[in-house]
């Protein structure tokens, strides 16, 4: 089988490499451009597939290539280069090269008619103009935002000229946010002047600007009239600042009141009215709405358009709306937007049918999603090298709104299929059911680990403070291979019957590349010989990460981790080796390779640890928007035995990183060096990932 591997393993992974790289080329182009940096250069050329030729390979004519060069002298000047210029080579249909120059026109010029089969464009920029210094006088002191920060992005470490590059554009833009916050702030009249623009030697542009913020608003009460104009109610307000947000929020609250009454024509207009105030620096307003409720509407049906084999009952014993009740459209957006999210459907749109006057139909039509989609995927790691699979999702099974999924991986080392069904809104909105089948070939340091796993329980989900909580039955069928292991440290060959608790509590503002927020998390397992196994034991892990912006571009990440495996009975008939902790890698210590972070034996081979207490600190400084730069400190106990619980050794890994965010998430390279070596143990561990350790 390693042989055989050995043979396999080169080709995979000049395969994959070769389409990683292919998947990147652009075939058949016709317009390159160059002289705007690697990433410039590939937007821009990006930009320009919207050009004839650009992606088919197809003959260019000159006015075609004149087409792409305003476009790229716009994109030019809209990032702070005033005066470009560019030099053009083209090739004719006939193998001949022309050499043109171009700065509004062809110099010399092109011939009318003639075809081109490419053309390399590039750029010289010219001189970059750039904001130096910004001030602006007259805010009010409740102005706390930084000014530079409206004008240019500044949360970065290293604040690059081209940062910071001019356009009157960007100097517009930047006022008009100036004027925004005073509105947010009650200043709904400033007047705001540019004073002076001036340019050093080296293009360096100063900016002066005037701020009169004029009074600030304050609301005094607000008044509601019928559409006869007689007062229903009056809100008194007291030391409310008056914005439009504020008052769009507001009114919005009032509108909702009579759409849950069964008013969903309503309709509001407000005033805004000046009250007389001594303070000149102060306005006082009185707000009057005019409402017009409409005709009160009550809901006849529910209506299902465009089903296509999902069954009506399901959608029917979904719906909160009831026939005879006043026609509430909040509750029927809602419905919408729950059946939205069942994947089931692409999109669900939403009408109102009149039956009569004051009886309305509500009618759902669905936009639906494939039945079976298929998808590839692939990766990069420190460990699996590369890997790549596919991915396929199979919607709506049988019409019920259930959905299966089938993932298949294959890497240098890891052979994986896994299997999974799901059953939304069980009773309820928040209540789903799950079945999981796996089967796992791995190769890890010490042993080959082959485990067929079968899994099936029940998740809940309360939105409202972000949680979830779960109750599953696992039978696992656990096997390690090609190593001979002490019987005191376990068994090789197990089934696993249990049940398992899981919590979690994600408040993180990405899931995928995270930067503030905190996720607490944990699960608890026991299995049970009178669960259908062969082993007793109880398995903990529990942690918690936070992510904190400190200003400038520069962030805190960290993370407290432990787990602890034990039994009543003997570890040597109880434990299956497959359940220790094997840490180690990218996710946890870097400065050891995956499953190497773990107690050894007498030869030096790892055999996992049934307890560990794990911390991770890192700062990330951002040098631009994708790059940066970091540094960390993991810690790690562990204890061998139970009875040295929590750990009774230690190992601590320093170094530094670099990061690349992608819109697929972060593109880590890291070095973790070791401080404490046992004997055998790495001076330290490169890390390559695409995802974010936690």
């Amino acid at each position: 089988m390693r042989s055989l591997r050995k043979k396999v393993v080169p080709r995979f992974l000049v395969t994959s490499l070769l389409l990683f790289v292919a998947g990147g080329i652009a075939v058949g182009s016709s317009i390159r451009v160059s002289g705007f940096g690697f990433f410039g250069n590939n937007e821009l050329n990006n930009t320009l597939d919207i050009i004839k030729g650009s992606d088919k390979g197809e003959a260019l004519l000159a006015e075609d290539v004149e087409d792409a060069l305003w476009i790229l002298d716009d994109e030019v000047k809209s990032r702070g280069y005033p005066n470009p210029s560019f030099n053009i080579k083209l090739r004719t249909l006939g193998g001949k090269t022309l050499r043109t120059q171009w700065r509004d026109e062809f110099k010399p010029p092109l011939q009318e008619g003639e075809k081109y089969c490419r053309a390399n464009i590039q750029i010289k920029k010219g001189r970059l103009e750039y904001f130096n210094k910004i001030c602006v006088l007259g805010l009010p002191q409740c102005f706390t935002k930084n000014v530079q920060g409206l004008f240019y992005k500044t949360n970065f470490f290293i604040l690059t000229k081209t940062d910071r590059f001019y356009t009157e554009d960007r100097l517009k833009d930047g006022i008009e946010r100036i004027r925004r916050e005073l509105n947010d702030l009650g200043y709904q009249e400033p007047e705001i002047t540019v004073q002076d623009i001036s340019k050093n030697k080296k293009c360096g542009v100063d900016v002066t600007i005037e701020v009169c913020p004029g009074p600030r608003y304050y609301v005094c009460k607000v008044i509601k009239n019928d559409f006869d104009g007689n007062t229903t109610e009056t809100v008194d307000f007291q030391g409310q600042v008056y914005t439009n947000h504020w008052l769009r929020l507001y009114t919005k609250e009032v509108r909702n009141d009579y759409l849950r009454e069964g008013y969903p024509d309503v309709e509001i207009k407000t005033e805004v009215l000046n009250d007389d105030v001594d303070d000149p620096e102060e306005e006082a307003v009185t707000i009057e709405m005019e409402i017009d409720r409409g005709e009160y509407v009550t809901l006849n049906g529910v209506q299902f358009k465009n089903t296509r084999g999902t069954k009506k009952s399901v959608l029917r014993r979904k719906s909160p709306l009831k026939p005879g009740q006043p026609l509430n459209v909040l509750d029927a957006q809602k419905f919408r937007d729950r059946l939205t999210r069942l994947r089931a459907f692409k999109a669900v749109d939403l009408t109102y049918e009149e039956v009569d006057p004051g009886l309305r139909n509500a009618i759902y039509t669905f936009d639906h999603k494939k039945k079976i989609v298929v998808s590839g995927f692939g990766g990069i790691g420190s460990y699996d090298i590369v890997r790549g699979g596919i991915d396929i999702d199979f919607n709506n099974v049988m019409g019920y709104t259930h959905q299966a999924n089938i993932k298949a991986l294959q890497s240098v080392k890891t052979t994986h299929i896994k299997a999974q069904y799901l059953i939304p809104e069980i009773y309820t909105e928040n209540l789903s059911a799950f079945a999981h089948a796996e089967a796992l070939r791995r190769e890890d340091v010490s042993f080959d680990r082959r485990e067929f796993k079968s899994s099936a329980g029940f998740r809940y989900v309360i939105p409202k403070y972000r949680l979830s909580v779960g109750l599953q039955y696992n039978y696992d069928i656990l096997d390690v291979r090609n190593q001979d292991f002490d019987p005191s440290v376990g068994r090789k060959k197990a089934d696993a019957s249990s049940i398992e608790y899981f919590i979690q509590k994600n408040m993180l503002d990405s899931s995928i590349s995270p930067e503030d927020g905190y996720k607490l998390y944990g699960t608890a397992e026991v299995a049970s010989r009178h669960l259908g196994g062969d082993v007793d034991y109880q398995r903990v892990e529990l942690g918690a990460a936070y992510h904190k912006p400190l200003g400038r571009g520069l962030f805190f990440h960290g993370r407290v981790e432990h787990g602890a495996l034990t039994t009543f009975g003997s570890v040597r008939n109880n434990i299956p080796i497959n359940k220790r902790y094997f840490l180690g890698g990218p996710s946890t210590i870097r400065g050891y390779p995956k499953g190497e972070a773990s107690p050894k034996d007498s030869r030096g081979k790892t055999f996992g640890s049934v307890s560990y207490v794990l911390g991770n600190v890192e700062l990330e400084q951002r040098l631009s928007e994708q790059f940066g730069i970091l540094a960390f400190v993991d810690a790690l106990g562990y204890a061998s035995e139970i009875e040295n619980y929590p750990f009774n050794h230690g190992l601590f890994s320093v170094g530094p990183g670099i990061i690349w965010r992608t819109i697929v998430g972060p593109l880590t390279l890291s070095y973790g060096y070791n401080l404490h070596r046992r004997s055998g143990d790495p001076v330290g561990a490169f890390n390559f990932s695409l995802s974010y350790p936690f």
